[in-house]
């Protein structure tokens, strides 16, 4: 399970449940838009981080998002995390930890780098994997 609390109330806001397995590890990209959660399971889920309580979401399309009954002004329910999608790791051992890698200089800020380079990193950079088995695995 995955929750979300207001810290301001001291409630849960929201529950999400996804992986199969306990999750181990967890990483925000570097502007707070994109959490990652990593598993033992050998699975990758990924969720857009909302800001603010206003936020309509859930749906029935969506199961694996649940919240535990916050409700907006208008009796809406407020969600924070909206799963995206998930990646499935190419080895089986539970995930130690992760990290977001800087994308790197672009090559108009450096006439040394060649055009093709910002090719391999998108917006968000890299995300590097470590698992239990020592494995590395870098995902774009």
């Amino acid at each position: 399970l995955l929750r979300v609390y207001d810290l301001t109330s001291r409630h849960c806001v929201q529950t999400v449940v996804g992986h199969r397995g306990e999750i181990w590890s967890h990483q925000m990209n570097k502007v707070g838009t994109i959490l990652v959660t990593g598993s033992v399971d050998s699975e990758l889920r990924v969720y857009k981080i909302h800001s603010g309580k206003s936020n309509n979401l859930t749906s029935p399309q969506n199961p694996s998002n649940r919240n535990d009954g916050d409700r907006s002004e208008a009796g809406e329910q407020t969600q924070i995390l909206e799963y995206i999608g998930s990646v499935r790791r190419s080895v089986s051992s539970r995930v130690v930890s992760m990290s977001f890698l800087a994308p790197p200089i672009a090559a108009d800020e450096n006439p040394e780098i060649s055009d093709h380079s910002k090719a391999f990193a998108p917006e968000n950079g890299l995300l590097a994997v470590c698992g239990a088995d020592k494995t590395v695995e870098v995902f774009l």
